[in-house]
């Protein structure tokens, strides 16, 4: 209160002057000082700092103090929270860092988060350039590695739960390989791709049953060119992904939906779905590839319906 009515260094952020906004180099002063004086203190400011945010819902902000409190178990906590919301605005290479800055015996714990995580940055990734994507596949690369070495090495774990999480584990790698068979367009090596991924995913979740259910739309929309063929099977995917209030799931249905209806020339239901979609993307607040591909979508069939704005 001080500094403020000196109108130095601190501005408030609320009328009842409970939060204030620091200068970056008021802010760096003390920090170096905290530094030198009372390192040990650190740790805890950060832990108050996680709880902080975590009771205003600020989850984005709470988990890297939690990280830097060295309290894995409630970043693991935090970020089981806070990455679907983060997946939905295209955030997945933020939870992919989080999760490796935990530590193994956490990582195991929580080894379904981890595969989810691997998944989510697999699917952002997947229509990059080569260079991108290399650089995306890395991380990816690690985190499967990461938790095959884990399961391996911890008898423990229930058999059932092993073999769930190799199940996922070589979905994953399914939809790894797919890409270069595309590139190829291999139609024969991909049917037996997508038998095996259907072998893997089933009495799976749905999130995961449409990473076998990409390879068909690949393999059908994008080489065969017959994604009208699949909407029978797309829509009831939709419900699916709706029934189990899997919004990313349900976002991801709904654009392969959005292909085969454009590959169809069925250009109401193209614009029903694309505005459909866009309305359950607004609440979120940010943009992201998904959102540009149904404004493309709706762009498409206002063109071919001459209703252009």
């Amino acid at each position: 209160e001080e500094l403020e009515r000196h109108n130095l260094f601190v501005v408030p952020l609320d009328d009842a002057r409970r939060s204030y906004r620091l200068h970056d180099l008021f802010r760096e002063v003390l920090l170096a000082r905290l530094h030198a004086t009372e390192p040990a203190l650190l740790p805890v400011l950060h832990g108050r700092a996680a709880r902080w945010y975590a009771e205003q819902g600020e989850l984005r902000e709470a988990i890297p103090h939690a990280l830097v409190a060295k309290d894995a178990a409630k970043a693991a906590a935090l970020i089981t929270r806070a990455a679907p919301v983060l997946w939905l605005r295209g955030e997945a290479a933020t939870v992919q860092g989080w999760i490796e800055a935990l530590p193994d015996a956490v990582v195991l714990q929580h080894a379904r988060l981890a595969l989810d995580a691997a998944l989510h940055l697999l699917e952002s990734i997947h229509a990059l350039a080569k260079e991108p994507y290399a650089q995306g596949l890395a991380p990816l690369e690690r985190a499967i590695a990461r938790v095959e070495g884990l399961i391996q090495h911890q008898p423990a774990l229930p058999d059932a739960e092993v073999a769930l999480i190799a199940r996922r584990i070589g979905l994953l790698r399914a939809q790894i390989a797919a890409r270069p068979i595309l590139a190829r367009g291999d139609v024969e090596r991909m049917r037996l791709l997508v038998a095996e991924a259907d072998a893997l995913a089933e009495g799976e979740t749905v999130g995961w049953k449409l990473t076998a259910l990409a390879l068909t739309f690949w393999l059908v929309e994008s080489l065969q060119r017959e994604g009208a063929l699949l909407l029978e099977r797309l829509a009831a995917a939709k419900r699916e992904a709706i029934a189990a209030k899997d919004q990313r799931a349900t976002l991801r249905v709904m654009r392969w939906l959005a292909f085969a209806y454009l590959s169809a020339g069925r250009l109401r239901p193209l614009e029903e779905e694309s505005l459909e979609a866009l309305a359950l993307l607004e609440p979120l607040g940010a943009r992201s590839a998904t959102t540009g591909y149904f404004q493309f979508f709706l762009a498409d069939a206002y063109y071919a319906l001459n209703r252009l704005p």
